[in-house]
């Protein structure tokens, strides 16, 4: 992974205290400080069940789900879903105040995915939201070649919210912004973990024995003027 310790970051975030907004909050879902509108969460819904044709029939897994906030948005759409984190502290949030029927949560460490341990198989479809960030190439890699040997033949994964190396001043968009950028990057704390070109995530789908496609998140999501998504399918 990057050099900042992400699994104690996201480890030692306090407890879900709160409804919508302090659920936002808590998985970083803000903009200027501020918890983005529920809305936002509902578009990213609507868009990742189209991108990855969700329905009735669909076994999914949640790889990076946090607080549950976005696997309880997409559950009803699909038959059943797995999230999966590292973090203790915020599965316990998801199990508390996003369960559902058809939801169980499991914690394991993407970094080191080959040792999780489904309850079931058969799944067909996944998605990461603002994950990829946390992983480095090798550790992408894992992932991907674990995906194309455990899920379904017809999988799809799609790797949401991938920071733009190439948009990096859209996110960093004032001299103070970028200045603080550099000094956090050479302390090895850089805030958005590691920024990607999208060419990076196409060779490690190759390397997988997987296609993949790049594509645009919908243009009124907060972040779609510096992040990009990749969909993965079995070649």
């Amino acid at each position: 992974m990057t050099s900042f310790n992400w699994k104690a970051y996201w480890s030692g975030r306090p407890p879900l205290q709160g409804g919508a907004e302090e659920a936002l909050k808590q998985v970083g879902k803000t903009q200027f400080g501020r918890p983005v509108s529920i809305a936002q969460v509902d578009l990213l819904a609507d868009y990742i069940a189209d991108r990855l044709d969700l329905s009735q029939e669909t076994r999914a897994l949640d790889l990076g789900c946090g607080n549950g906030l976005v696997t309880h948005a997409l559950a009803a759409r699909v038959r059943e879903v797995i999230g999966v984190d590292y973090s203790a502290s915020l599965l316990e949030s998801a199990r508390s105040n996003f369960s559902r029927e058809n939801i169980a949560y499991l914690e394991a460490d993407l970094g080191r995915i080959d040792r999780a341990r489904l309850p079931v198989s058969g799944f067909n479809a996944a998605w990461s939201i603002e994950v990829i960030q946390n992983l480095d190439p090798a550790l992408l890699r894992n992932l991907l070649r674990w995906l194309a040997d455990t899920l379904a033949p017809d999988f799809r994964f799609l790797a949401s919210g991938v920071p733009d190396i190439s948009r990096i001043r859209a996110f960093y968009n004032t001299d103070e912004r970028w200045k603080r950028h550099q000094e956090n990057a050479a302390a090895g704390k850089e805030q958005m973990g590691r920024w990607w070109r999208a060419e990076e995530l196409l060779d490690a789908a190759c390397d997988a024995g997987l296609k993949a496609t790049v594509c645009d998140l919908p243009k009124d999501y907060y972040t779609a003027h510096y992040r990009f998504d990749v969909l993965f399918w079995r070649e």
